[in-house]
């Protein structure tokens, strides 16, 4: 719409410079109020199926099915609304044909967000009692409420929609200077379909961050090592030092059920020569046992 539109600049400028934009400007309205609906109702639907795989309360299921229908239904009958409210069609960008009209826009502009609201508020409370009911902790309870929570987020993109377009409309008027003046509604009408879609994907964020937590568990213990043992990274490997003819080795284990900490289990010297060894056994790793002349360490070093 701003290349092909002018969309953006003021109405005077684009009618100074190329009339033709404007009816472009209307087309390309046309197509977000007819994109729209759907936009906002297949993220709230896919939310709503996969509460209906979760709650196992009779009313509650009657309830998502409920929701199913008036989500299907909004999104329908304001699809159909957008497609019907000028006549003829054309109308909808090109004023000058005589005899066109269109019902009140800026009443139908203002009552498209109030079936989002009312549906987000909807899947915002329909899993709180069956969470809150699971024999767990309260702390995993509240985690569970935060995920299932984010599913409902795009009601404060569809909220600041409505506001935005009411005191649009009201300070400026659905037709004056419409090419600048429709800038914030576009922007708007365009964010909230994009919030409702991150809102469901974050109900599957979990496996994401559990994979984030673990990988930034693993450099602060790599950070770790460097800086206890000379700048060496080790990684559930033992930890090989010269003693006179000997090697001392420490061995540290993993635990992944703890939080990824790493405990030190034993200190063992070997007098093994030239060999290098692999254990793995009760998840302890000892890793290459190895003797080495003094004078070669102190070289390495």
């Amino acid at each position: 719409m701003v290349e092909k539109a002018g969309t953006g600049r003021h109405m005077a400028y684009v009618l100074s410079t190329d009339p033709a934009k404007i009816p472009e400007h209307f087309k390309g309205i046309m197509i977000q109020e007819i994109l729209h609906p759907a936009a906002v109702a297949f993220p709230k639907l896919a939310v709503v199926l996969l509460y209906l795989h979760i709650l196992t309360n009779k009313y509650e299921r009657v309830a998502a099915k409920a929701l199913l229908f008036v989500i299907f239904a909004s999104w329908t009958s304001f699809t159909v609304a957008a497609m019907f409210q000028c006549r003829p069609f054309a109308f909808n960008w090109d004023k000058t044909i005589p005899g066109g009209q269109c019902f009140n826009v800026q009443y139908f502009a203002n009552s498209s967000s109030v079936p989002n609201i009312v549906t987000d508020l909807a899947v915002l409370v329909l899993p709180l009692r069956t969470v809150w009911g699971l024999k767990i902790s309260v702390g995993r309870k509240v985690g569970l409420l935060l995920i299932f929570l984010t599913g409902s987020v795009g009601i404060v993109a569809s909220i600041i929609r409505t506001v935005v377009f009411a005191e649009t409309l009201a300070t400026a008027g659905p037709l004056t200077d419409v090419t600048f003046n429709h800038v914030a509604l576009i922007n708007w009408t365009i964010v909230e379909p994009g919030m409702y879609l991150l809102s469901a994907c974050a109900l599957s964020f979990k496996p994401l961050f559990r994979m984030f937590a673990k990988a930034l568990r693993l450099q602060a213990f790599i950070t770790h090592t460097k800086s206890t043992f000379g700048g060496t990274t080790i990684i559930s490997h033992a930890k090989t030092t010269t003693a006179s003819s000997t090697t001392q080795t420490d061995t540290y284990q993993m635990d992944h059920h703890i939080q990824g900490k790493f405990y030190r289990l034993s200190d063992e010297e070997s007098a093994v020569s030239d060999t290098k060894t692999d254990h793995k056994r009760h998840g302890v790793l000892i890793t290459r046992t190895i003797e080495l002349d003094p004078e070669e360490a102190r070289t390495n070093e």
